[in-house]
C-alpha cells in the first residue's frame, strides 16, 4: 500500500508542464456503491463507495481542492457513509489504517489497493445496523476533485497549476433488501443480538459464604454489534441474588460484570446465556458461556429469607453510552460499596412492591463526606449506593415521591459523578454547593420506609 502511494506521490510530484493525455477525469475515474444485496433487521453490514482511479493522468493534472491537508485529494460524496436511512452507522474505527481522503465533510483513512498496472483503488467504508424491514436506498455516490490544465513555475520554482476546475464524478444508486428477523423459533428473551458471538464467563472468587459477594464477569465478542442489544438481565442459575450491574459496552469486546450473593450453601453453578440470532446461518441460537462452580459454606441465612421477598436486580444500562468498566465496578468495591455487608443491613421492601430504590438501614451508618455525591445520597434516601448508581435513577426517584425536575437534576448529577470517578474526558464533577442543595431537595420530598 506504501508503495502504491509513493508511486503516486512521485509521479505527481515528477508532473511539471504538459497536460494529461486525456484531460476529462470521466474517463479515468469512476465510483461504485458496494453493499449485500440482502440482510436482517439489526445485523451489522458494511457501505462501501469504490473510487478507481488512472494513476498517471491524475498524478499530472489533480490538485488539492481545499486547505484541508489529505493524501489523495478527492471527496466521496455519499451521505449513507454517515447518515444512513433505515439504520444506525457504527463508529470509525480509530485504528484504521490506508490513506486520507474526505468523505462527505470529514476527512477519513481509507483502504487503498492496486487494482492492475497504472490503477489504484481507493474505499471509504461504514459499518452500519439497518434498524427497519424494507429496502435501504443508497443515493449514487458522487467524487469531486480538482484538476489543472497544466502547470508553471513561479518567479521562487514553485509549481503553480493553471486554469483549474472542480470535477464531479457520479456513479450507480444500490439498494440493500433490508428482511425482518423470523418469529417462529424467536427466543422470548430475545434482546436483538443478531451475529455469531462468543460468550467467556468467569466467577470469582470461587469460595464464599451465604451472603457475600460473588462478581461473574461476562465478555461477548464476535461477528455484529455487540453494543447494540440488551444484555442478559441475570446470570442463568439458582441460588444467589443479584445486588447490582456494570454494563461496559466498547466494542470489539463488551464486558458485563454481575455481583452476586449465594442464598444457599453448597456447589453454586452459573451461566451466561445470549439468546442470538445467526444472520450467516440464518436460525437463532443460544450461545452460552460457563462459570466455573463457586464452592458456597454455610451461614446466617442471607436478608432475602427473612420475609420471602428478594432483592430485585439492577437492569443493564439501556444507553449507548460508556458504561462502568471492570476497572470502575472493581473501584467501586474499593471505595466502600461493600455491597455484601450492606445487603446484610437492608430492610426489604413489602411482597407487593414494585422493583425501586433498595432501602437500608440507618444503623451504623455516619453520615459520608458530602462531596461523595453517591455515597451522601444513598444515606440521605436510606438506601445502598448500588441502587443510587443503578439505572433509571430518575424513574425510582419519582416512585419515591420526588418531584420530576428534582429526579432529573439528580439522576444527571450522578452520572456526571460517575464519570468523573473513573475517568471519563471532559466530565466535570458536581460543585460541593450544588450536591448539599441538591440531596436537600431529595431530602425533603423523597418517601422512606419501603421501597413503593
Amino acid at each position: 500500500m506504501r508503495r502504491v502511494l509513493a508511486a503516486i506521490v512521485t509521479v505527481f510530484a515528477a508532473a511539471t508542464g504538459a497536460p494529461a493525455d486525456d484531460g476529462d477525469p470521466a474517463t479515468w475515474v469512476t465510483v461504485r456503491a458496494d453493499a449485500p444485496t440482502v440482510c436482517r433487521v439489526g445485523q451489522r453490514i458494511t457501505l462501501r463507495a469504490e473510487v478507481r482511479i488512472r494513476e498517471s493522468p491524475f498524478a499530472q493534472t489533480a490538485v488539492p481542492f481545499t486547505r484541508r491537508s489529505m493524501d489523495v485529494p478527492v471527496q466521496v460524496i455519499a451521505p449513507w457513509l454517515s447518515a444512513p436511512e433505515g439504520a444506525r452507522a457504527l463508529p470509525r474505527p480509530t485504528d484504521a489504517g490506508g490513506v486520507t481522503f474526505a468523505v462527505n465533510d470529514d476527512v477519513v483513512r481509507g483502504e487503498i489497493v492496486r487494482d492492475e498496472e497504472g490503477v489504484f483503488t481507493i474505499v471509504a467504508s461504514r459499518d452500519v445496523v439497518p434498524t427497519a424491514a424494507g429496502r435501504m436506498s443508497l443515493a449514487p455516490p458522487r467524487v469531486r476533485l480538482a484538476v489543472a490544465s497544466g502547470f508553471d513555475e513561479d518567479a521562487l520554482g514553485a509549481r503553480v497549476p493553471l486554469a483549474v476546475r472542480e470535477v464531479v464524478v457520479e456513479g450507480a444508486a444500490a439498494a440493500v433488501d433490508v428482511r425482518p428477523l423470523p418469529d417462529t423459533g424467536r427466543p422470548p428473551d430475545f434482546g436483538g443480538a443478531v451475529g455469531r458471538f462468543t460468550v467467556e464467563a468467569h466467577a470469582f472468587p470461587r469460595a464464599a459464604g451465604i451472603g457475600e459477594t460473588v462478581r461473574v464477569t461476562a465478555m461477548i465478542e464476535g461477528e455484529g454489534d455487540v453494543s447494540g442489544f440488551a444484555a442478559p438481565r441475570t446470570p442463568a442459575g439458582r441460588g444467589f441474588d443479584v445486588l447490582g450491574v456494570a454494563d461496559d459496552r466498547t466494542s470489539p469486546r463488551r464486558t458485563i460484570v454481575w455481583d452476586v450473593a449465594p442464598t444457599t450453601a453448597g456447589e453454586l453453578r452459573m451461566a451466561v446465556v445470549l439468546p442470538t440470532f445467526d444472520p450467516t446461518a440464518d436460525a437463532w441460537r443460544e450461545v452460552r458461556g460457563e462459570c466455573e462452580a463457586v464452592t458456597v459454606a454455610g451461614g446466617a441465612a442471607p436478608p432475602s429469607s427473612e420475609n420471602g421477598a428478594t432483592v430485585e436486580p439492577e437492569a443493564p444500562s439501556s444507553g449507548p453510552g460508556w458504561g462502568l468498566t471492570i476497572a470502575a465496578a472493581a473501584a467501586i468495591g474499593a471505595l466502600g460499596y461493600a455491597v455484601g455487608r450492606r445487603r446484610r443491613q437492608m430492610e426489604l421492601a413489602s411482597a407487593a412492591a414494585s422493583p425501586a430504590i433498595t432501602v437500608a438501614s440507618d444503623a451504623a451508618r455516619p453520615e459520608p463526606a458530602r462531596t461523595d455525591l453517591v455515597a451522601w445520597l444513598a444515606w440521605s434516601l436510606g438506601a445502598t449506593e448500588a441502587s443510587v448508581i443503578g439505572p433509571d435513577l430518575a424513574d425510582r426517584l419519582r416512585a419515591r415521591g420526588v418531584d420530576d425536575a428534582t429526579a432529573a437534576e439528580a439522576a444527571a448529577a450522578v452520572e456526571r459523578w460517575i464519570a468523573v470517578r473513573y475517568g471519563a474526558p471532559s466530565a466535570t464533577a458536581p460543585h460541593p454547593s450544588e450536591v448539599e442543595a441538591l440531596v436537600a431537595r431529595v431530602d425533603a420530598t423523597a418517601r422512606r420506609g419501603n421501597v413503593v
